[in-house]
């Protein structure tokens, strides 16, 4: 489902699509690593078969061999590296998300707390303070005065 907001793709829509790039693409690097290697892996068999005839290219197939395990190497290295960039840019994704959640959360917060009439007020104690609270929009709105003061400790 499409979410349109002020003629945008949600951000959500786009944060998703973006992990299933990312999935993808991750993917296609990985298999192309297999083909890679599994391509020098017969390479190297096919040399190993043919070396049984002729002594002398055992020096080339010992370097062959080397060069096999250090590209293999360095393409696994390079995998996890783009794995590992891929899932700390996810987390990036995911931490920006909630603090523009928490941003909007407390803008309307903030809004819903402006257009209160405060009709309905409590005094609360909180940790050492004692204040006089909205009891609708949970606004702090004024500390009490000495004999309202007197009044909330006599009651407990």
């Amino acid at each position: 489902m499409i979410i349109w907001t002020n003629g945008h793709v949600s951000r959500k829509l786009k944060e998703k699509n973006q992990e299933k790039v990312n999935r993808i693409i991750i993917a296609q690097i990985k298999s192309k690593v297999n083909k890679v290697t599994g391509d020098l892996g017969a390479l190297l068999m096919l040399i190993t078969l043919y070396m049984k005839q002729f002594y002398w290219l055992n020096i080339f197939w010992w370097i062959s061999l080397v060069t096999f395990i250090l590209f293999t190497i360095g393409l696994w290295f390079m995998w996890v590296r783009l794995v590992f960039i891929s899932v700390m840019e996810s987390d990036k994704h995911r931490v920006n998300k909630l603090v523009s959640d928490k941003k909007e959360i407390e803008k309307e917060l903030e809004d819903i707390q402006s257009n209160c009439n405060h009709d309905d007020i409590i005094l609360k104690q909180n940790r050492s303070e004692l204040k006089w609270y909205c009891n609708i929009c949970q606004t702090s709105l004024r500390y009490p005065t000495e004999a309202e003061r007197k009044k909330f400790f006599k009651k407990d």
